[in-house]
């Protein structure tokens, strides 16, 4: 399907692969696959799962709609349309929603994605997009351009988005056994959402409903939020919104050793007493041991030494110099200072 090869592509140092969507888009959904896996190895069932943009292809295998088989050569199909389209420009903007519409209305700029009440992201044609970032810089307002070479659920789509409904005809979705909240909907889904001929072709064009997807999990208990990408993107989002009352955990973060990121998502999970088989992830084959709980403890932990060679006994004579009064005396272990 993808030459070179996605592995290469995704852990190649020297690969330039992943500044192309047709590798970018596989890859996110691979990692976030696999590390879903790891989690779930670990023993942690989730009690819903929000995926962002194509992510959400990974969260409806992680739920159980589809198959891996399924999923990733529709991905693949979806990053090679998207490559070929008009190159365009992103750039997310720290303002509400409400009070960017006309501006961007104003140079025929799309909302692509909602990631917060004062984050809001848009894309369209670059030339637009530059004035459009011009002009807020003129209001004080915000904002940074994405690094990205094209304009995700933009008009600049519009092209390819028959020949994506088209691919998606075969595609059948089973019942699922973790609820999924659609940010296209922004509301739990079911099959029969994702079995609708056109669902992923919407999901594709129109705007990612990020934060109001996490608005409904809040609303319906959830107070846990473990992103399984490969950076802490959405973890940031997220805690600009719920930073008192949830927790917001990442499993990977961009240029941190991998197992000291999952260390420490372990640990906040611990803390915020997520129920997982601690027994079985910290077992171990040392032993318990005695250890001082203060101190001033005046409780000795040394083990007896005993020297090679010498035997210890109860009691000894020993001759005194000049007679024959004897005299008892214990073999005592050296002290810890000794020898």
């Amino acid at each position: 399907m993808l030459t070179p090869s996605l592995r290469e592509a995704m852990f190649n140092p020297d690969s330039a692969q992943l500044d192309n969507m047709a590798w970018a888009q596989p890859a996110i959904v691979a990692f976030e696959i696999a590390m879903a896996a790891h989690w779930r190895a670990e023993g942690l069932k989730p009690d819903f799962a929000i995926g962002h943009s194509v992510g959400e292809f990974a969260a409806a295998v992680v739920c159980g709609h589809y198959t891996i088989e399924q999923v990733m050569p529709l991905v693949c199909r979806r990053g090679a349309l998207m490559q070929q389209c008009a190159s365009g420009a992103m750039v997310a903007v720290f303002a509400d929603e409400d009070t960017l519409m006309p501006l961007a209305r104003q140079f025929e700029l799309d909302l692509a994605a909602n990631n917060g009440t004062q984050h809001t992201v848009f894309s369209g044609p670059e030339a637009r997009l530059a004035v459009f970032c011009a002009t807020l810089s003129q209001h004080d307002i915000n904002y940074r351009r994405l690094s990205v070479t094209g304009a995700a659920h933009s008009a600049l789509l519009e092209p390819i988005l028959d020949r994506f409904q088209d691919a998606c005809a075969g595609l059948h979705a089973e019942p699922g056994q973790i609820p999924i909240i659609s940010t296209l909907t922004a509301d739990v889904i079911d099959e029969s959402t994702l079995n609708q001929a056109d669902y992923w072709r919407r999901h594709m064009r129109q705007p990612v409903r990020f934060i109001q997807s996490i608005q409904v999990a809040h609303q319906l208990g959830a107070r846990v939020f473990l992103e399984m990408g490969p950076d802490a993107q959405l973890v940031a989002c997220g805690q600009r919104e719920y930073r008192d009352n949830a927790y917001w955990i990442a499993s990977a973060r961009r240029n941190k050793e991998a197992s000291d990121v999952l260390n420490q998502a372990l640990l906040q999970l611990y803390a915020a007493g997520v129920a997982l088989p601690w027994a079985d992830l910290l077992a171990g084959d040392g032993q318990r041991i005695a250890a001082p709980c203060y101190p001033f403890d005046t409780e000795r932990y040394w083990e007896r030494a005993r020297l090679p060679g010498l035997r210890a006994c109860r009691r000894s004579a020993v001759c005194r110099a000049g007679g024959g009064e004897s005299r008892r005396d214990s073999a005592r272990s050296p002290s810890p200072g000794s020898a």
